[in-house]
């Protein structure tokens, strides 16, 4: 008679304590992770069933989920943490932690540190241009593991403040900034900012020029000029840009006029005419020369005379050889006049014949002495009426 048959099997599985097979790597070759780079830590182990693994950084227990790192275990017992781009917050200390049901059993502790060769997280400028007198700053920014050390560099020289810089560096954080506090000429060069750590060097090169200010003839030409003639006033003022110059007289600035006032600008020359001189363009011509680190004054004086007069009659004298005779002409006038005495058109020099004299009072003499035959001819007193600016 047909029928079935039950039979119940019992199988006992008998657990394992977890065994490690082979333990964290020890060695500071294999521990030292490049920043960015991949890195990672593996062990092997087994045991029944099959055991869970946790990593501890620190002493405290990492996620099984994150973005910075992947978990991966395969059939044959291995388990290892992947750092696809190891950042500087996963450095330290760590240990994994096997478990089973029945027991927990720990790696060695290992040490993770990091390597990163020094690079600029911030461009420095390639060319810097200032004026002289201006302040420069610049500002480096680097990063690598462990931090760089920044130096300043002029002609393969290290800078330091004894030089006359202002250089500030933060060691811990590779941060640093070089300053000029006032620039002159003898600072335009060639700079270099040097971070380096064991891993290596890099270099960023910094060409810096300060312009030289401006420089100006430091003296005018005076001027002692008839009515009716003309003067030249010249100033020559170099720099980069070329400074401007505007002119005044008297304290007030000049403006061009036709047939009478002519301003000329030429590159680092600057030109002020005076045509047709009258009494009124006598007094003080200042050309003003000014950048944005200087201002230069230049001072010209410009006297300007009345034409002389011929008004008196001719007077003929006769004086007998070895005789003295004086000629007189009254001029006044404030500031009072000088009175140049001529001969046949030539001026007359004081010597042991001509005896010249002049009074507060205006009365100018020429007195002949010892005359002789060579001494007669026509005498002429040139009045020249000097006019003060300031009245």
């Amino acid at each position: 008679k047909g029928g079935s048959i039950e039979t119940k099997t019992v199988i006992n599985v008998k657990e394992q304590k977890p065994q490690l097979l082979s333990d964290l790597n020890d060695s500071p070759s294999a521990n030292t992770a490049k920043i960015g780079e991949e890195f990672f830590l593996e062990i092997r182990a087994q045991g029944k069933p099959k055991p869970n693994v946790t990593w501890l950084l620190n002493g405290q227990e990492l996620s099984s989920h994150s973005s910075d790192y992947e978990l991966i275990v395969t059939e044959d017992g291995l388990y290892r943490i992947v750092f696809h781009q190891f950042h500087e917050r996963y450095l330290g200390e760590y240990q994994a932690v096997i478990t089973t049901t029945t027991s927990t059993i720990r790696t060695k502790i290992i040490r993770v540190i990091g390597q990163q060769a020094p690079v600029f997280t911030q461009a420095l400028p390639k060319f810097i241009q200032i004026k002289t007198g201006e302040k420069l700053t610049i500002e480096c920014m680097a990063k690598g593991h462990p931090t760089p050390k920044v130096s300043w560099l002029r002609d393969g020289k290290v800078l330091s403040n004894k030089d006359g810089y202002d250089i500030k560096v933060d060691q811990t954080t590779g941060h640093s900034i070089f300053i000029i506090p006032i620039g002159t000429v003898k600072h335009s060069g060639k700079y270099e900012c040097k971070v380096e750590n064991q891993y290596g060097t890099h270099t960023a090169e910094i060409n810096i020029e300060v312009l030289p200010p401006p420089t100006t003839q430091q003296k005018l030409k005076d001027f002692d000029l008839s009515r009716g003639q003309e003067a030249t006033i010249t100033v020559t003022a170099n720099g980069t840009p070329l400074p401007p110059c505007i002119w005044f007289h008297n304290d007030k600035q000049i403006y061009p006029k036709p047939n009478h006032i002519v301003i000329i600008d030429d590159g680092p020359t600057h030109i002020l005419k005076l045509l047709d001189v009258q009494l009124s363009d006598a007094g003080t011509y200042k050309a003003v020369v000014e950048s944005s680190s200087s201002t230069t004054e230049l001072i010209s004086q410009v006297t300007v005379r009345d034409v002389p007069d011929e008004s008196s009659e001719s007077v003929d004298i006769h004086v007998s050889q070895g005789g003295s005779c004086t000629l007189e002409c009254q001029a006044t006038g404030t500031p009072l006049p000088e009175v140049i005495w001529t001969r046949d058109g030539q001026q007359i020099k004081a010597n042991e014949h001509y005896q010249i004299e002049s009074t507060a009072n205006g009365n100018h003499r020429l007195i002949i002495k010892n005359s002789q035959y060579e001494h007669a001819g026509r005498y002429v007193a040139n009045v020249c009426f000097k006019i003060n600016p300031n009245l």
